[in-house]
């Protein structure tokens, strides 16, 4: 006798019986949710995106977990580029070399050089912004 386990997110339902009891669409949910992780960790975005309309329009109702992956994806706020991001091997040094003096504190980089530094990364980008710099710093959190 061969037995299916999923493991879902939520409360299962006892049945009268003692065998657990899953809804179709906790089931369902559950797979689109591990479909679209897949995806996603692809960088298929448009893929992820598009397996959830496709479940929505066949009259799948989304969990909450769902609900909220469906916004952040949604085309209006991610936007996509093309465009390759610049080498920050200079960034990447000064952190390593630099790492005792600023240890616990926000920096933000650029080239060889510290622009902002602060406590918390809300100061640092307030900062930052306030430079109107022409190239965007690599802001990190030093431990």
């Amino acid at each position: 006798m061969s037995s299916l386990f999923i493991a879902c997110k939520g409360e299962p339902k006892l049945k009268p019986s003692g065998t657990l009891n899953f809804s179709l669409s906790d089931l369902k949910n559950e797979l689109l949710l591990r479909d679209v992780k897949d995806l996603l960790s692809k960088g298929e975005l448009a893929r992820a995106r598009q397996s959830m309309v496709g479940a929505m329009s066949a009259g799948l109702r989304l969990t909450e977990p769902l609900l909220k992956l469906y916004d952040a994806l949604s085309s209006e706020r991610v936007v996509t580029q093309s465009r390759q991001s610049p080498r920050r091997n200079n960034e990447a040094t000064w952190i390593k070399g630099n790492r005792s003096s600023y240890r616990g504190k926000w920096v933000a980089v650029l080239g060889e050089n510290v622009v902002a530094s602060g406590d918390t990364f809300k100061e640092v980008l307030a900062i930052v912004r306030q430079q109107r710099l022409t190239t965007t710093p690599i802001l990190h959190h030093v431990e």
